[in-house]
Parts: C-alpha cells; structure tokens; sequence
C-alpha cells in the first residue's frame, strides 16, 4: 500500500462518507490541500511542548502531502527520513531521504571510562549518515508500528520525541484517534519505564494533542489528557 493510499484511508475515516469516485477524488485532494494549512498551526503547538527548531528535526516516515517541516512558515530546519520520498533538497533548510533511521554503537572516552553509545544514523542509498547532533523528532498520526518502534529506540537515548495528532473538531474518527494516543503513551510509559506527557488543546476549529517523555510545559494553560476524557486505561 503506497502513502497515498494510507492518507486517503484517513480521509474517509475522517469524514466517513463516500461520494462517487470523481468527486471523492475531489474531495480528497481539498482535504490534503486544507490539511497543509492545519500543520503549520500544529507545528506551533510541538513548540508549545518544547520542541526547538533551532536544534534541528527529524520527521520520520511522513509524506510531501503530510510533512509539518514543508507546510511551516517558520523555516525550520530538518530532514524527512521516509520510505515515501525522494532523496533530494527541497530548500536551504529541509532536506528530505529516501531511506530509514537505524543505530549504531560507538565506543566513547567519558568521564575516564569506555562507554558504548548508541546513536542514531540514517541508512540510505546504501550510505549512512549521522544525526546524533539532531534534538527533536517528530511523527504524527497515521502512524505504523515499525515507526513507532523506532520511535521507542530514540527515546531510550534520550532523544526530545514527539508523536502527535490534529484535526478538526467535527471529524468523525476524533475521538478514536485521541483514544488510540492515549494507549500509545501507557504502552510507552509501561515498556520503557519513563513518564509521558499527553497533551490535547483545542481551538475554535482544529485539536492538537501529542505525547512526549520529560517535558517542562512552558505554558501551563492548557487541557491535559485525562483518562475520564479518552478512556479507561485496562
């Protein structure tokens, strides 16, 4: 199933209708043309949960039609790493791969001692490259489990994770989806015995919601995820 297909999956779990196949082709394009405007906002909320552009991000698995690094007006710089795009350099500042994030382990002289590090690295075109400096990275719904797999490595290094959401208030899958992070932030916190945040705000037409390890909010007005709004944890 190419990406494409996934993202028109969304799309009708989203409205949960179907028209004829011309106008639903119609309708589909609109979606993914209004939705680009909605990740520039979304955007803005990952920085409300420290997300710093400034250091660098790493968008894993997501598409030129889904990408928040190529819908955002605030130049962020970054790198695509996805099976669903071309290896090549769309502006001065994002950059996007044809490959996939994996880790290696180094030997480091610390403190007087030799430790292993793990770092992260990106495999493609039978090349590697590293991107340990890089802080944050970042996926969002629809979200697979080899992502989110890999996901889970970066955070056991210590890396600044973000896997999110967002939508409009009238979608019709909202509340599945916001259920279905919640369940993903207990599966977290049980596997890799660390604290999550789950965050959901919501505006006068779109929510936002996202899940990160070890974060200090730096704005304390704002819903959190409680487990009466999105359902009892087993």
């Amino acid at each position: 199933m190419g990406y494409m297909d996934i993202l028109y999956n969304e799309y009708i779990e989203t409205l949960n209708t179907r028209t004829t196949e011309k106008k639903e082709k119609e309708n589909f394009y609109y979606w993914l043309e209004e939705n680009k405007k909605i990740l520039r906002l979304y955007e803005l909320f990952l920085q409300s949960l420290d997300m710093t552009p400034f250091k660098g991000v790493v968008e894993l698995n997501k598409h030129i039609n889904d990408s928040i690094l190529l819908y955002t007006p605030f130049n962020t710089k970054g790198i695509i790493v996805s099976p669903y795009t071309k290896t090549e350099k769309i502006n001065n500042n994002v950059v996007t791969v044809n490959g996939k994030i994996s880790f290696d382990k180094r030997k480091v002289y610390r403190n007087g001692f030799n430790i292993i590090k793990v770092v992260p690295i990106v495999l493609y075109n039978k090349k590697t490259a590293d991107i340990d400096e890089i802080l944050n990275y970042t996926t969002h719904f629809p979200i697979k489990t080899e992502t989110l797999n890999t996901m889970k490595e970066l955070i056991k290094i210590d890396k600044n994770v973000f896997i999110g959401l967002y939508g409009r208030l009238e979608d019709k899958n909202k509340m599945e989806k916001l259920k279905k992070l919640y369940n993903i932030k207990n599966e977290l916190q049980d596997e890799l015995n660390k604290d999550f945040v789950g965050e959901c705000i919501e505006t006068k037409d779109y929510y936002f919601a996202a899940i990160t390890p070890k974060i200090k909010f730096k704005n304390k007005n704002k819903i959190i995820m409680r487990e009466g709004y999105y359902g009892s944890r087993n």
